[in-house]
């Protein structure tokens, strides 16, 4: 592996999905991800399981959340691209239309003050037509520089729904899978070094450098954008986005108590992009194998595994 002298921490892209231990992820689907269909509204494709959300009818919504595990063993899944799927992943905007574009209005108008400042971090505006901005995480210190995902914020029935969230490969428009996502935008979820005690809990020596023997440090992982398998379509793991709002295992975390908070406005979303997909990257991190040759020749063979990174974000 080789790995810059600038980067303190070397990333690659995880072969499958890590789930925190001790969370709900780990027994419960991670909200059956996004509803399944084209980010520019071209047509409805859903892929894996489908939500449980109704939004034609909120006490049916809130009755399926609280029976969501009883749901969960007996829900039929209805064949992709039949109309009940289309039926199942429909949104429907039962919010006053003009009360949300003129708060769907408001965040674009946000954003354009500061468009090239937004640029130069790498977020590209590609489209922001009520309901949704469609925008392309890019990493521009690189050389060249890479290209993350693209990312559609859905405003529907905003604000008396959170933003729905859904990444995509910005050249094809299609819904990316956790195994094709590259950066699932790690950050550190704990990091400490503590001294080991000695037995008789007296002070342990120092080493020859002069320093105290401590327990190596620990850097544990978490990824913003989750799901249950690497074929389900990743949801964004923070308050404030619907997805997270509709998992079963955060029920007791309701939209209302960060909707005044400024989570899902847009500069919040575009920003946790930012600070854990763009900001921590300085370097690509490249695997290196040399290959003798009968000729006597050497074949080099250079493949990208992830990101070095000066320090992840907490």
């Amino acid at each position: 592996m080789v790995k810059p002298a600038a980067a303190d921490l070397l990333v690659e892209r995880p072969a499958a999905p890590v789930r925190v231990a001790g969370t709900v992820e780990d027994i419960v689907p991670a909200s059956l991800g996004p509803r399944e269909e084209d980010v520019f509204g071209q047509a409805v494709a859903p892929v894996g399981a489908p939500s449980i959300r109704n939004d034609t009818d909120l006490a049916a919504q809130a009755a399926a959340a609280l029976a969501a595990s009883a749901l969960f063993a007996s829900m039929e899944i209805p064949a992709p691209n039949t109309a009940a799927a289309q039926r199942r992943h429909a949104t429907v905007q039962f919010v006053d239309p003009a009360v949300s574009r003129v708060k769907f209005d408001r965040e674009v108008a946000a954003f354009r003050r500061y468009e090239e400042v937004y640029r130069a971090r790498g977020t590209v505006l590609i489209n922001a037509t009520f309901p949704k901005v469609t925008i392309m995480q890019c990493v521009p210190q690189l050389r060249p520089p890479a290209v993350l995902f693209g990312a559609v914020i859905d405003y529907t029935n905003f604000d008396a729904e959170p933003p729905s969230v859904s990444i995509f490969d910005p050249f094809t428009g299609r819904p990316l899978r956790m195994k094709e996502v590259f950066w699932p935008l790690p950050r550190r979820a704990r990091a400490a070094a503590v001294d080991a005690p000695s037995s008789d809990h007296t002070p342990k020596p120092s080493s020859p450098s002069g320093q105290s023997d401590a327990v190596p440090q620990q850097i544990e992982l978490a990824f913003v954008l989750q799901a249950w398998g690497p074929d389900d379509i990743p949801f964004m793991c923070v308050p404030g986005v619907r997805e997270y709002h509709e998992h079963p295992g955060h029920s007791g975390d309701s939209w209302f108590r960060h909707r005044t908070a400024g989570a899902g406005r847009l500069d919040a979303i575009l920003n946790i992009f930012h600070t854990y997909g763009t900001a921590p990257i300085v370097e690509y991190g490249v695997n290196v194998a040399f290959h003798p040759l009968p000729d006597g020749t050497t074949q080099v063979q250079a493949k990208v595994s992830g990101f070095a990174c000066k320090e992840l974000p907490l």
